[in-house]
């Protein structure tokens, strides 16, 4: 399976890296024009058109800011989807200016704009920094991830591959609280001058009989 990167800030690079290295070949393009030079390099990551990737792809993470995000799929890209999947990477946090209207998310807009496509929000809560370190004091990170089940079902094994714990987070609706976590992160990051450093693990409850004995 190719898998398509729109997006050649640190996030989109970073996830060509490392899915490149790890999981599958990749198609990296910028969100706007045809941005060649200055990508990473890595064996098995080739540098692309946007044509390219709506092309080959069967799975597209946009690695943009929000109103880059939501302008491109509102255009002809939004109807080329053919149920394929497309992940939203986007934290509307870090964008200043065009943010969605409040009560709403990116995830649930970019969905609404591509309904040809799979939409799934996921990777938001990972900063680039850590997207070669899936594990953290010996626990995997881990990555909620909400949208329709098919979507779902690609990044998790995509997110398993990595070597993350994706967690299921429900609807594409949930984006909005994997926003709102994603905004916590990068205060408590910056509070305490973690300079990105940070991620969550969601741990399960041991078993009953595990916690209380014989």
């Amino acid at each position: 399976m190719t898998i398509g990167i729109i997006g050649t800030g640190k996030m989109g690079q970073a996830l060509a890296r490392a899915i490149a290295s790890r999981v599958e070949p990749v198609l990296l393009a910028a969100g706007r024009g045809d941005v060649r030079e200055g990508l990473v390099s890595c064996p098995r990551c080739q540098p692309a058109t946007l044509d390219e990737v709506w092309r080959r792809a069967r799975l597209v993470l946009l690695a943009l800011p929000f109103p880059v995000a939501r302008d491109l799929m509102s255009g002809p890209a939004g109807g080329l989807g053919g149920g394929r999947t497309l992940v939203d990477v986007s934290n509307p946090c870090l964008t200043p200016g065009d943010r969605p209207p409040p009560g709403h998310s990116a995830g649930e807009l970019i969905a609404a704009v591509a309904p040809t496509w799979s939409t799934a929000k996921a990777f938001n809560t990972v900063p680039a920094a850590l997207l070669d370190t899936p594990q953290m004091y010996g626990r995997p990170v881990s990555v909620p991830v909400a949208g329709c089940r098919p979507a779902k079902s690609d990044v998790f094994d995509l997110a398993w591959r990595l070597g993350f714990d994706p967690v299921d987070a429900g609807e594409i609706a949930a984006s909005f609280e994997l926003e709102s976590l994603a905004r916590l992160l990068v205060s408590v990051s910056t509070a305490h001058r973690l300079h990105g450093r940070i991620a969550i693990h969601i741990g399960q409850p041991e078993p009953v009989a595990a916690r209380v004995g014989p």
